[in-house]
């Protein structure tokens, strides 16, 4: 049986900013996710 967090208790959760991976493989990966990061702001 695992403990449990009481009431007043909260897990304090790590969110990376960064996994170490570039962010596409090549530039015509990266203009694709761009573009379609425009287009999905323009909606």
């Amino acid at each position: 049986m695992t403990p449990g967090l009481s009431p007043n208790q909260q897990a304090e959760v790590f969110y990376p900013s960064s996994d170490g991976e570039p962010v596409a493989e090549s530039y015509v990966h990266l203009n694709a996710l761009l573009v379609t990061l425009e287009v999905l702001r323009h909606l």
